[in-house]
């Protein structure tokens, strides 16, 4: 090999370059379905969540509070609130005692009650608000859309543990038939759902490329990062294990999701 050829092979790149090089593939998505998300919010508004409550779900504390659909809420530990994120903070911030102000007819009520957190933390106080839609400038939809891309893929991770525990079934997984179905009724309901659906993907994709397995972009990540801090490469044989058990891992995946794209045909 010339050295013209050795400065422009990867592998002869600096252990940065070449991570970086491998980042950008997974980037290139969380880009364009960032793009995807902001195209969506400019074209149909922002969705917000209004204090209106639309429905009380039965059993739940809100309905042994007395709480009705159409209440508004107000205040929360004595906290004024505009819209449902806000209510959600705060619920979820305070303590185990909760204090609601809420408006009935133009007559303002309060109640006080416990409300535990549950195992993720959060608390359910088992109300549905009202859903609005606001007209997005450029900045509070590009700010939506990174709002979207960080939930999203917090509850992509939680799913994906979630099967790793044992907790949720392998049938949710979807193979080529599935993208393609979903990538058809979407384009033949409205250019938005098109475009919602690309995000969808593109978000989908570059998660999993970042999950530390061997023969994804995530895998070769984390060996430049055992790299880093050993100031030397993994030996061979190492390698050449791990990427044999990426192999059986990726494998077994996509027989799964071809064989539930399969029986969904059935």
């Amino acid at each position: 090999m010339s050295k013209e050829e050795k400065n422009k092979s990867f592998y002869c790149k600096s252990l940065k370059q070449q991570a970086l090089v491998v980042f950008a593939g997974p980037l290139a998505n969380y880009v364009l379905s960032f793009l995807c998300f902001a195209v969506v919010f400019m074209m149909i508004g922002v969705p917000t969540l209004d204090l209106k409550i639309n429905s009380v779900q039965e059993h739940s504390v809100a309905s042994a509070m007395g709480l009705k659909q159409n209440d508004r809420i107000i205040e929360i530990n004595n906290q004024k609130i505009t819209n449902g994120e806000e209510f959600k903070r705060v619920l979820n911030s305070g303590e185990e005692e909760v204090c609601l102000k809420f408006l009935r007819d133009n007559q303002e009520f309060s109640t006080q009650f416990k409300l535990p957190f549950e195992k993720n933390r959060t608390r359910i106080l088992g109300v549905i608000f009202e859903t609005k839609i606001e007209n997005a400038t450029i900045v509070k939809a590009l700010a939506n859309s990174a709002k979207h891309i960080y939930f999203m893929s917090k509850a992509m991770l939680v799913g994906i543990f979630d099967m790793v525990r044992g907790e949720s079934g392998l049938e949710n997984i979807g193979g080529p038939i599935k993208i393609a179905e979903y990538s058809s009724k979407a384009a033949s309901q409205s250019f938005v759902s098109f475009i919602w659906f690309i995000a969808l993907i593109s978000l989908n994709l570059g998660l999993v490329n970042l999950l530390p397995i061997p023969m994804l972009d995530g895998g070769r990540l984390l060996f430049y990062f055992i790299e880093a801090i050993n100031g030397k490469p993994l030996n061979k044989n190492t390698k050449i294990v791990t990427f044999r058990i990426g192999f059986i891992i990726l494998t077994t995946l996509m027989l799964v999701a071809i064989s539930n794209d399969v029986i969904s045909l059935l």
